[in-house]
């Protein structure tokens, strides 16, 4: 997918999107996305690095995580 603004020129013409947004599902958030995603913003001040409480919202933080890791 490449993005192309004249206003920017040649070089920004030429540049491509590291990530091809059309892999990615684009359903709505199911209800235990939205529960998920309720219970994170209760702890939003405190990092929490527990892999089951972020797993339900994988889907949602894939194209997060692969457009970080093609910059």
């Amino acid at each position: 997918m490449g993005l192309s603004v004249g206003i920017l020129g040649e070089e920004a013409a030429s540049w491509n999107w590291p990530v091809d947004a059309d892999r990615y599902g684009q359903s709505r958030l199911s209800e235990h996305e939205r529960t998920v995603l309720e219970e994170l913003e209760l702890r939003r001040h405190g990092h929490r690095d527990d892999g089951e409480l972020w797993r339900p919202i994988g889907r949602l933080l894939r194209p997060l995580e692969d457009t970080h890791a093609g910059m």
